[in-house]
């Protein structure tokens, strides 16, 4: 992610994703994933995995 804020959508394979600052919207999908929020009001959304 950037320090501004963010939508971000996984793989379907594992992915290590750090939304960093903001406001941000992450959506995990499939796979182990790892999810990093940051400062700010996030919403991370587990997938399957």
């Amino acid at each position: 992610g950037t320090p501004g804020d963010d939508v971000i959508v996984g793989t379907p394979g594992p992915d290590v994703i750090a939304a960093r600052a903001g406001n941000d919207i992450v959506w995990s999908l499939a796979g182990d994933d790892v999810i990093c929020g940051g400062p700010g009001s996030d919403l991370l959304v587990g997938g399957l995995g």
